[in-house]
């Protein structure tokens, strides 16, 4: 109990961020046309390769993402194309808020950056699931 009178908002980050995981977990089998489209992506570069990437007919997304994409594919032995499609931003999320708590760090002392970096994974899953789940199937 004296833990969470010393340090509330390190407390109040943690539920934070547990509550995004909850929300991102229980939105994971939600699939709009944006997936669908992705996975027809994924399925392409996972049959033919680095070939496919050269290939600018059958994607007009940024080469990044389709370049991580090939690169998740490695994992498809252990995760389904669905699964990696999701993953990918969400990995983003991670480092995003890491780099909100390290830049917190250094104006603040306290345990604000927890909370700052907590506030943001939290919204940018807040932000996406508000704007999509008019989509969803």
């Amino acid at each position: 109990m004296n833990f969470i009178k010393k340090r509330p908002l390190l407390i109040l980050s943690f539920i934070l961020f547990s509550i995004s995981v909850l929300i991102r977990y229980q939105v994971y089998s939600l699939s709009n046309e944006d997936v669908d489209i992705l996975l027809g992506w994924y399925k392409q570069i996972f049959k033919y390769g680095k070939t496919s990437l050269g290939n600018g007919e059958f994607s007009n997304y940024t080469p990044a993402y389709l370049y991580l994409m090939y690169i998740a594919r490695l994992f498809s032995r252990w995760l389904d194309g669905f699964a990696i499609i999701k993953i990918i931003p969400t990995i983003f999320d991670l480092i995003s808020a890491l780099a909100i708590y390290l830049l917190a760090r250094l104006r603040f002392d306290n345990d604000r950056p927890y909370l700052l970096a907590a506030i943001f994974f939290y919204f940018a899953n807040h932000y996406v699931q508000q704007h999509r789940l008019g989509a969803n199937r």
